[in-house]
């Protein structure tokens, strides 16, 4: 029995909705959660306090690639201006989802330390692009 022209265009948009609306899961993180959520379920991985040696290798022994650096952690301030708090800092790019048709939604996270090694703050990002 011949299939339908229209068959194709119907399967694509049948799995093109059901996957947009899924949100992927890292290590128990779902990226769709509010930034404030995530770093409250990051904060149960990589408590304050811990050594930057400690968070580095926790990171890292859960698959992410993690990205270490000589300088604090950048985070914008309310009025939009970059302020660096902090000595050293760690970035995880946690991954991206998609928002049904067009946005794609970007989940990244920065662990700040201070002059003596310890994690003082988590920040998460979100960053949404689209039409």
């Amino acid at each position: 029995m011949p299939r339908s022209p229209y068959f194709g265009l119907m399967l694509l948009l049948v799995l093109a909705t059901s996957n947009a609306f899924a949100a992927r899961k890292i290590e128990g993180l779902v990226l769709r959660e509010s930034e404030q959520a995530l770093r409250q379920s990051i904060l149960v991985q990589t408590p304050l306090g811990s050594s930057f040696e400690d968070v580095l290798r926790e990171l890292q022994a859960r698959g992410y690639v993690a990205i270490p650096s000589s300088h604090g952690l950048f985070r914008l301030d309310a009025e939009e201006h970059v302020k660096t708090f902090g000595v050293s800092s760690i970035r995880v790019e946690l991954g991206d989802y998609w928002t049904f048709p067009f946005f794609a939604t970007s989940v990244a996270a920065y662990w700040g330390f201070d002059a003596k090694g310890r994690l003082f703050d988590v920040w998460v990002w979100k960053g949404t692009e689209g039409p």
